[in-house]
């Protein structure tokens, strides 16, 4: 597959995956591996390391909330 086209998948996973979707933000770190990409699997990394800890903040809050 081409470059590009891996390129493009990595793209809206990620844009999709904003809605902390983590098999999503998962596939987008697959395919980036699978370009063996290295610029590019640490930017994923680091945005998916973001995802996952804002998600944590997320439940962390409503855990808060529904104790108050």
């Amino acid at each position: 597959m081409p470059k590009r086209v891996m390129h493009e998948l990595v793209r809206k996973c990620l844009l999709i995956s904003r809605l902390c979707n983590k098999q999503i933000m998962d596939s987008a770190l697959h395919l980036a591996k699978l370009m063996d990409d290295k610029s590019l699997l640490k930017k994923v990394q680091l945005l998916s390391g973001l995802a996952l800890s804002n998600i944590v903040d997320d439940a962390d809050d409503q855990n808060s909330s529904l104790t108050s």
